[in-house]
């Protein structure tokens, strides 16, 4: 009873945070503005791009279109149902900050039970960036769903049904944002370590598959290997970074110099201990464990060469918690 009230008092306080000043509270910006423009067109004109002129849109989505139909499309019917206004989009938001928390609480629960489930979420329904990074119509938060939900369906044994399902949430994760790509990278380096059976790999990349190719269509309508190898392309350098070395070293710096990434990275070195005190012990390290420590460092060397915004490693933040 007393966990019970406890983990209802923690979703009142999400309820309140998420829900506060949502249309003022954070400002709206860039990339925001860019999801909102492409919604509106998609609801106005059935066009899924920007428009940047009376009738005239993008024609290179590739390179303006990042966070994807996961996110726009719940959006899109928000703006088409309650109006085009910034509470309307926003209002899916919160419902994504709900699910994760929500996901976040059953897969801990299933790995290490109540008490811990109820720990991580009230560790993250009290972390600001949550919601500043979350109420912005923007791809992190809903990636993170779409990821918890993949682990929780994951079966131990090989299950066909439950890893198709299973894979249709990686490949919604990795439609998300092309950042989220690492999702199923991270998930086949769990598979291989841990499970080391093909046909497991190929039922999640079948139905896996299925969400990527639809979110290739979206930006690319004319396919062509071409225009794919641009588009990856420019997702792995989108800043036209040169001097990788020098991004490489400023940011290392952070996780010594500023307060949220040394916060990252005492979470990381407890999480660390915490694995190897097990393993000290004689117990086997979980497959979820393995997918999260992949997605962290794959997450970590991504961030590296960004320009140093801390949303960039604010995905493996959350997956610390």
């Amino acid at each position: 009873m007393r966990d019970n009230l406890i983990l209802v008092f923690l979703f009142l306080v999400l309820l309140v945070f998420g829900t506060w000043q949502l249309s003022k509270s954070p400002a709206t910006w860039f990339d925001e503005g860019i999801n909102l423009g492409i919604a509106k067109s998609l609801i106005n004109d059935g066009i899924f791009s920007l428009e940047i002129g009376p009738g005239e849109f993008v024609q290179e989505r590739q390179f303006l279109i990042t966070s994807n139909y996961p996110v726009i499309l719940p959006v899109a019917l928000s703006m088409r149902l309650f109006g085009q206004n910034l509470l309307a989009a926003r209002a899916p938001m919160v419902l994504f900050l709900f699910a994760f928390a929500l996901a976040a609480y059953f897969l801990v629960k299933r790995l290490y039970g109540k008490e811990a489930a109820i720990m991580s979420v009230a560790l993250i329904v009290s972390f600001t960036p949550f919601y500043g990074n979350g109420k912005n119509v923007l791809g992190e938060v809903p990636g993170l769903f779409y990821f918890l939900c993949a682990l929780l369906l994951l079966p131990r044994e090989f299950n066909f049904k439950k890893l198709f399902f299973a894979g249709l949430f990686v490949g919604l994760s990795a439609a998300t944002k092309p950042f989220f790509l690492i999702v199923p990278i991270a998930i086949l380096v769990g598979e291989i370590i841990h499970q080391k059976n093909i046909k497991r790999i190929g039922a999640l990349a079948l139905s896996g598959i299925l969400p990527v190719v639809f979110w290739l269509y979206t930006i690319l309508p004319s396919f062509s290997f071409a225009g794919l190898f641009f588009a990856l392309n420019y997702y792995s350098n989108s800043y036209a970074a040169t001097d990788f070395g020098g991004l490489i070293f400023a940011n290392f710096l952070r996780f010594f110099t500023e307060s949220t990434p040394i916060h990252f990275l005492v979470l990381l070195l407890v999480s660390a201990a915490f694995i190897f005190w097990r393993k000290k012990k004689g117990e086997s390290i979980k497959e979820v464990e393995i997918v999260f420590i992949a997605f962290i460092l794959f997450t970590l060397a991504f961030y590296l060469k960004t320009p140093g915004w801390y949303r960039y490693f604010f995905p493996a933040h959350m997956i610390l918690f």
